[in-house]
């Protein structure tokens, strides 16, 4: 098991965090970008937000900080890494349960590739080739303004691809986020979060017709934003009346990846 700490970050939150790089990245883009809270994404006072993809729960953490009367549903499949999101739950975040499960199209236990150094990559649908090109494109991103020997960086990370991409495979369960509306008798999801790693169209195939109409606002990373799949993606939420705006953030901009933002077309 990775080892984890206690870890300050600047704005004086403290979480237990599994690897300083993963945990300075997740702030980044969801403190500092505001990721998951831009293009008109609101809450209120009681709201509820499911976090599908939830990781240490960075998200929740972020949504707390502006709204502690939220409750956050986080899903997290990999067993290790809720133990992590299980703790800072527990410790920091009033108004959060971590349910240590995937959300899918199905209910089943399925593998998954976890990496333990770069835990974020973990998927189902993992594939080496591609994630270790992610992956060298965010790293290559965060250096494009510093002076650099380019042969050097790239030896750099190369080394350092090879050290976070050590995988180990591990059986998770899935439900389907319909089960979970009848489980925890959810009335209402002001915002579903879906950071899944190219899982996203499984996440949307386990919503029943009449659990729709609940979800006011999506916001999610879609993986390998193909024109097939984005075409499919699109068709599906403005097909269940959701407004679709579509950006990209700056540390995806040489990758497949899109911020997706949905909101309920007002009547």
């Amino acid at each position: 098991m990775t080892n984890t700490e206690n870890y300050l970050f600047p704005n004086n939150l403290t979480l237990t965090v599994r690897n300083k790089f993963e945990a300075d990245y997740l702030y980044h883009e969801i403190f500092e970008n505001r990721e998951y809270f831009q293009k008109g994404i609101n809450l209120a006072p009681g709201d509820t937000v499911f976090d599908v993809g939830a990781n240490i729960g960075m998200f929740a953490a972020a949504v707390h900080e502006s709204f502690p009367s939220v409750m956050v549903h986080c899903f997290e499949p990999i067993p290790e890494i809720f133990q992590t999101l299980s703790r800072n739950a527990e410790r920091s975040m009033g108004g959060t349960k971590a349910h240590n499960l995937g959300i899918s199209d199905i209910e089943n236990e399925v593998e998954f590739s976890y990496f333990p150094n770069f835990s974020i990559l973990s998927s189902m649908y993992s594939d080496a080739i591609y994630d270790a090109d992610v992956l060298r494109k965010i790293i290559t991103c965060k250096f494009d303004n510093v002076r650099h020997d380019k042969q050097l960086l790239d030896r750099f990370i190369d080394t350092f691809i090879d050290s976070r991409l050590q995988v180990q495979k591990v059986n998770c369960r899935l439900t389907t986020l319909s089960h979970i509306i009848r489980q925890e008798n959810i009335e209402r999801i002001d915002l579903l979060k879906i950071d899944a790693e190219k899982s996203e169209l499984d996440v949307l195939g386990g919503i029943e017709a009449a659990h729709w109409p609940m979800i006011r606002q999506i916001v999610m990373e879609f993986h390998q934003a193909d024109e097939f799949r984005y075409a499919a993606l699109r068709g599906l939420l403005e097909g269940h009346g959701f407004r679709v705006v579509v950006d990209r953030d700056e540390i995806f901009q040489t990758t497949d990846t899109l911020l997706v933002y949905a909101f309920r077309v007002e009547s």
